[in-house]
Order: structure tokens, then sequence, then C-alpha cells
């Protein structure tokens, strides 16, 4: 009953300027954007909204990207910096822990987009088959978290929706066998589409470094307690590696959070010991680790996963 409300609360989202904003420019290196590629950016998420919406309830926001910037630069929560190249926009200092917030009520809209992007951005071509796949393996984990209301059997309809959308605003190519393309990785349209995977990376790299510990622990040999330290150790570690522009990246509160959605959904059981069980869906997405993760990002979380043993 609480998933389903949930379920139905996320369905009936009212989408506004600073949601727009924090979506995007937290998906920013630095949270900090050239206007024009701001412009486009928040084109692209109305434009997803417009064609390929969550639910027929979701409430779209009205404002047009320049309108949008303005009221957030009214607001106080995106700042201009001029430059004699173009005007930079971006998040004041201090400000992104309070935008993780307002990105957070919106990001289940964005979920599926976003792990598109994130698959073509790193792989360049996909068939659609296996795009669907991935999307499906991966899917039942951001379900728990996000509380998304498909069923498994809806994705590849949802997922058409979304390709359409980039196809038509250049971000993918389909060619005659329905095999998908990114765009040139030189182009302005390639660093849009990774910019719209940034919105999920983190979540994405959160769920493949919790499930990686598991999987190297082993079934039946880990704590709630020891998992959660383990995971905030190694994401504190790896957010001093590399960038990751999410505020909260390796809070320990957010693995709490996630090692409790995987013990609802069942994909973990804790015994009477308060040793962690699971079984072999847990490889279901970590086999597609590596359409999502970069390179250095899946070896480092081998790595340290090995090194914590």
């Amino acid at each position: 009953a609480a998933t389903e409300l949930a379920e139905r609360l996320n369905a009936a989202a009212v989408i506004n300027p600073v949601n727009l904003i924090a979506l995007t420019l937290l998906a920013t290196p630095r949270h900090t954007a050239d206007e024009q590629v701001l412009h486009r950016l928040l084109e692209h998420c109305q434009a997803l909204v417009a064609d390929a919406p969550y639910a027929p309830e979701t409430i779209p926001c009205p404002l047009d990207s320049m309108q949008i910037v303005a009221y957030v630069e009214g607001l106080g929560v995106a700042e201009r910096i001029p430059h004699t190249l173009g005007d930079l926009i971006r998040i004041p200092e201090g400000e992104a822990p309070l935008l993780a917030y307002f990105r957070n009520n919106v990001l289940h809209l964005f979920a599926l987009p976003a792990l598109i992007a994130c698959l073509l951005n790193q792989n360049r071509h996909l068939g659609l088959q296996r795009l669907n796949d991935a999307v499906a393996g991966i899917y039942s984990f951001l379900e728990t978290e996000l509380f998304l209301h498909w069923s498994p059997e809806q994705l590849p309809a949802v997922s058409e929706a979304i390709i359409k959308v980039f196809v038509k605003r250049g971000l993918l190519y389909r060619n005659d066998t329905g095999r998908l393309s990114a765009p040139e990785p030189n182009s302005q349209e390639f660093d849009e589409l990774r910019l719209l995977g940034e919105i999920l990376r983190p979540i994405l790299e959160r769920h493949f470094l919790t499930l990686a510990l598991l999987q190297h622990g082993g079934s039946g040999q880990l704590t709630r307690r020891t998992l959660e330290n383990d995971c905030h150790l190694l994401a504190q570690r790896m957010a001093l590696l590399y960038e990751f522009n999410t505020p909260e990246f390796s809070e320990k509160t957010t693995f709490s959070a996630l090692i409790a959605n995987f013990i609802d959904a069942n994909l973990l059981r804790e015994d009477e010991n308060g040793l962690l069980h699971f079984d072999q869906r847990i490889s279901t997405p970590l086999a597609h680790a590596e359409l999502v993760l970069p390179a250095e990002a899946r070896q480092a979380i081998r790595r340290m996963a090995s090194a914590n043993r």
C-alpha cells in the first residue's frame, strides 16, 4: 500500500523551474553550464515531458527555458557569470545540497531517459534488443529506489517513446535495421546526451558499488551495518579519486536507504543473525555494468571491493 501511494504521488508530480534547474545543473561539472547548453538541456527535458511523459497526471512546467533561467536567477538558486565568450550559469556555493532535494522530487520522471542516454553515450552504438535487455536488467533496481510504476512488459514501449524524442532532437540516430547510434563524440549533441546521462549516473554507480561489494563478500557473509560501512568508505574513496557532481554520493544514509530498498523488494534477505543473503538476481544488473559505467569507475569498484574482502 505504501509503495502504491508513492507511485501515485510520483505520477502526479508537478514540475517547476527549480526542479528543472536542479536536474540539469547538478549533472554538469562544477554545477556550472554554458547558458546556451543549459537552454538546450532544459528544452530536451521539456520535450520528454511533452512527448514521452512519465504519466498522464504529471503537470509540466509552463515556462520556456529563458523564463526558467530568469526565474531561478531571481530566486537566487542559480547565478550568472558574465563572460565574453558566453555567459555561464551556476549553482551558488553551498546551494547544491538544497537543490539535490528539488532534483530528487522529479528524478523518477527522467530516470529512464537518463538511463538510455547513459547507455548510448557510453557505447555509441547499440542494437534495440541489447538496449531493451540492459534497460530491463537495470530497471528492477531503479524501480525499488525511485518507485517507478511501469511493469517489465511496458518497458520496451516506454523506451521507444523516449528514443523517438531523442531521434527527433538529434541526440540519437537510428538506421534501417533499428540500430541506435549516438552523435559524433566531438559534437554539441553528444555532449548534451552525456549530460542527460549524468542525471542518473551517480545512482547507477551507487547501485553497482553496493552490488559489487555484496558479490565479492558472498551471500550470507555480510551484515547490513558492515555493508553500509563498506559502501560508505568505498564511495568516499571514489569521490576523492573521481569527480562526482552529486553532493550526497558518499553519504552513509544514502546507502542505508538503498540497502533497505533492496530488502523491501526481496532482492536481499536478512537472516536471524543479521547476515544478508541474495540469489543470482543481483548478477543481472551487474552484467550490464560495462554498458553504463566508464571503465575506470568499474575497475575502481572491482579493485576496492576485492581489497575490502
